[in-house]
């Protein structure tokens, strides 16, 4: 216990860990002030956006209804659809957005009833829309402006903050907390004090891999916590039970509909954390392993560099597809592989990468302690 109180307080008043932390937090509050608070995706403009495009759409509809001869047959369908049009351009103004997905409910359903359309939607992006307005309302919540802009504080970590916590600048910076601590450990020739003590090399790996790992978890968790309350007092925290929308932006398939709509922002969050920490458990032992080796703080730090931000330059390239889902690092955004990605593992992805870093973490951890150990015993 004493040499784990020992690591946790070089890890606190470590000069490098605070001034990358401060930076990280000062990235992520300007990052909600310019892209949050004052991005497009504010209410009033979510609401213009919502407003303009039913505006159009009953336009549309009004324009061929006026087109139409007195004995045509889809004079009945498209007066009845303008009547729905604008009965949700009124709800619109009245901010009862509520209102407005029930009339676009029963728009959709008469508009597949008739099989005819207003716009040339596909049929799958009707039924995406309608599961989506059935699932909220089963749920009994109150709907978002629009799906894809939630602003709501649970829907916004989803979409912003893990979209940060996920890049791969944010991944790299995570893995300079849990990755460099036993490089400079022995660059520091600190392990002759340790062999002096008796500590062995496992138990003094594990330490600094565990307490690091800990703390930064600790440190995320409580940065999130600030982030979600602050958007929830200025926007509203909206439900934990609302229906994400995950749509994979990373692995160049171009999705036209939400991926599992039915999971829940709160699903998500968990999800991601949880997973944010095999993560955090992989870079460490991954940075074990390359300390072991090479006992200089800036060489792991340009390897996992060159590993994390490298890979994300050329992940999408065709001519790494072929092993795409081989590669470790393919696996370090929980969000995409909660979209059931199909040139990783599919509806496995996600378990499939727990299974596959936390592998790689046993194997990097005894190669580190290998290593090390005969290290030590040719140092004595």
């Amino acid at each position: 216990m004493m040499l784990y109180l020992f690591e946790i307080k070089k890890f606190v008043i470590n000069r490098k860990n605070m001034m990358l932390g401060l930076i990280l937090s000062s990235l992520l509050f300007l990052g909600l002030y310019f892209f949050v608070f004052n991005g497009p995706l504010t209410a009033p403009a979510l609401k213009a956006q919502l407003l303009s495009s039913t505006q159009q759409l009953e336009s549309s509809s009004r324009a061929t209804l006026n087109g139409l001869s007195k004995n045509d047959r889809s004079r009945e369908f498209f007066s009845k659809n303008e009547e729905y049009l604008e009965k949700q351009i009124i709800a619109i103004q009245k901010n009862d957005i509520n209102q407005y997905y029930d009339l676009e409910l029963q728009r959709i359903n008469f508009e597949m009833k008739n099989n005819q359309q207003v716009v040339g939607l596909s049929v799958e992006n009707l039924e995406a829309e309608k599961s989506y307005i059935q699932l909220v309302q089963s749920r009994g919540l109150n709907f978002e402006i629009m799906p894809s802009g939630q602003i709501h504080a649970f829907g916004q970590y989803v979409r912003f903050t893990f979209g940060l916590f996920f890049s791969s600048l944010f991944l790299f910076a995570f893995s300079l907390f849990v990755s460099i601590d036993l490089s400079s450990f022995l660059e520091k020739k600190e392990n002759h004090f340790f062999n002096f003590a008796g500590i062995g090399s496992l138990k003094n790996i594990l330490t600094k891999v565990i307490t690091s790992v800990l703390l930064t978890m600790l440190w995320i968790i409580l940065l999130s916590v600030i982030d979600i309350v602050i958007v929830g007092v200025t926007s509203g925290f909206g439900s934990f039970n609302y229906p994400a929308v995950l749509s994979n932006i990373w692995g160049g398939e171009v999705a036209t509909t939400p991926d599992n709509i039915s999971i829940s922002n709160g699903q998500v969050i968990l999800l991601s954390l949880f997973y944010l920490f095999i993560i955090l458990v992989f870079l460490s032992t991954l940075g074990a392993l390359l300390s072991a080796l090479t006992k200089r703080a800036l060489v792991v730090a340009g390897i996992i560099a060159v590993f994390v931000v490298g890979w994300s330059l050329v992940e999408n390239q065709p001519a790494v597809q072929g092993l795409r889902r081989f590669v470790p690092m393919s696996y370090l955004n929980p969000v995409e592989l909660l979209c059931h990605p199909s040139y990783l593992m599919g509806n496995f992805s996600y378990l499939g990468g727990i299974v596959y870093l936390m592998i790689c973490s046993l194997i990097f951890l005894f190669l580190a302690n290998l290593v090390y150990k005969n290290y030590k015993i040719r140092r004595i």
